[in-house]
């Protein structure tokens, strides 16, 4: 979906990939998410809008962006909680443009003079598509194994979208700490919104999605505290502060 004067004065493009930013800060200004500096923000990386928009290679997402980024359309910032973390956040140069978006629900759209969006299909872009090769399928000649009963543990929600069990979220918080777990669970909840729930319900497990992710990134194991034997105090490392105890 776009909006007729963004892709008269963008360019049709950089129209569709706007609309998704206005949707999603929209979203997040009414839910008072991500709001700094003055600003509302979102945050994605250029692979996850390759599989948003599938029409279009990572290489032509990247052009897009860009482009938005040189007309003073988008800015860019750092808010990430993890300082190497390196996905990017987007802000609006001009959010008087969001205001209007929210209020009119999109802004001189063709259709009996109602601002509608106008619909995209996979075939306007077909041409920016990069073709793939034809996967060499062999077929599978081994006896299908027994399925093993599904688990009876309760999964409990600790977002909008993102379920685990009581178990799963405990490791999370006892291995990274409480921060940086809650921080992936809000990302994967972003992610899961922004492909669809139903696309995501083949990712059966959101805490080894949050597992994955986090090996992805880097994000380093929280330190194990230790009981020091001599002075009955907890340490961290090799070394205890308190009395000097090694081990």
């Amino acid at each position: 979906m776009f909006m007729m004067d963004d892709a008269k004065k963008y360019g049709l493009q950089p129209a569709i990939m706007l609309y998704n930013f206005y949707f999603w800060l929209a979203k997040n200004k009414a839910n008072n998410k991500h709001y700094y500096d003055g600003k509302t923000w979102t945050y994605n990386s250029q692979r996850a809008f390759a599989r948003l928009f599938p029409f279009w290679s990572r290489r032509n997402v990247r052009t897009i962006l860009q482009k938005l980024i040189d007309q003073k359309v988008l800015m860019t910032g750092n808010y990430n909680a993890i300082p190497y973390d390196k996905t990017m956040w987007y802000a609006l140069v001009d959010e008087a443009a969001l205001k209007e978006f929210v209020e009119e629900g999109g802004r001189n759209c063709p259709g009996g003079g109602q601002n509608r969006p106008i619909e995209v299909t996979e075939s306007t872009n077909r041409s920016d598509a990069i073709d793939q090769p034809i996967p060499d399928i062999k077929p599978d000649i081994k006896p299908d194994k027994k399925k093993e009963p599904p688990s009876k543990e309760v999964k409990n929600k600790y977002s909008e979208f993102v379920r685990m069990t009581e178990k799963e979220y405990k490791k999370l918080i006892d291995d990274y700490g409480e921060k940086i777990a809650k921080d992936f669970i809000e990302r994967v909840n972003d992610w899961i919104a922004q492909i669809g729930p139903k696309k995501a319900t083949k990712y059966k497990s959101h805490y080894h999605m949050i597992k994955n992710w986090m090996r992805r990134d880097g994000t380093q194991l929280k330190a194990k505290e230790k009981l020091c034997p001599e002075c009955g105090k907890r340490y961290v490392g090799s070394l205890c502060r308190k009395c000097g105890w090694r081990g």
